[in-house]
């Protein structure tokens, strides 16, 4: 099976299924041509949503509470975002994202403890959920390299329901999900999952919490203990 259709207006090159060939899942140019063609498909998702159902999305710059959910990316998605990381971050922003992400695993570790509120970093924050160790001041610092799972969601609902969402100390409605967008995406994340199989790889296993990657491939060695 080949994906040569994506080949003419993405530049995309056609490889072939998994076990076909061995493939390194480790390209970030790859990785911005697949996410060019699902930024694409989902602008064309939310158009379609608006024109025919009259229903536009409720996020907006600097509407960030989708940040502090546990957000999951692939091993290709990973490697493309610390080669980026390694490009465009100076010294100093790397040992800011470096403690920021150590303070993340920590409350990970500690979240299910009884005492957890009493000896997390995050002080206030403590009962909630920490943003992703990526965003500063609201806004993503490698937006340009954010995981699909970052560049599908969209809800319809209003801010506060995100924020309800991730903070235990309030009560509301859930947020709403369109999940239309998701699925315009479904082709695209299959092409990572293609990769990582053609390459050897074992997709299922290389998803993990984006925080988790981060620790691992900046070989950080910030991962708590099972």
């Amino acid at each position: 099976m080949l994906y040569a259709d994506m080949n003419r207006n993405d530049g995309i090159q056609p490889f072939l299924a998994p076990g076909a060939a061995a493939i390194d899942p480790h390209n970030r140019k790859f990785t911005s041509q697949v996410y060019r063609c699902v930024d694409r498909a989902a602008n064309q998702a939310l158009a379609r949503l608006q024109a025919e159902d009259g229903i536009v999305p409720s996020c907006h710059p600097g509407c960030c509470a989708c940040c502090k959910q546990h957000i999951l990316a692939t091993e290709v998605e990973a490697r493309a975002l610390t080669e980026y990381i390694r490009l465009e971050f100076s010294a100093g922003q790397v040992r800011m994202l470096k403690d920021r992400t150590r303070r993340w695993l920590n409350w990970d570790r500690l979240r299910l403890q009884p005492s957890a509120a009493a000896v997390s970093p995050w002080g206030d924050e403590a009962t909630g959920h920490p943003a992703c160790p990526l965003l500063i001041g609201g806004i993503c610092s490698v937006y340009p390299m954010r995981p699909i799972t970052c560049r599908t969601h969209f809800v319809s609902t209003p801010p506060r329901y995100c924020r309800h969402d991730n903070d235990p100390r309030t009560s509301g409605k859930s947020p709403l999900s369109l999940t239309e967008v998701v699925r315009a995406a479904d082709p695209f994340s299959a092409m990572i999952r293609d990769r990582i199989e053609a390459g050897g790889g074992d997709y299922l296993k290389s998803i993990m919490l984006l925080p988790h990657w981060l620790s691992i491939e900046m070989g950080w060695e910030l991962a708590p203990a099972a």
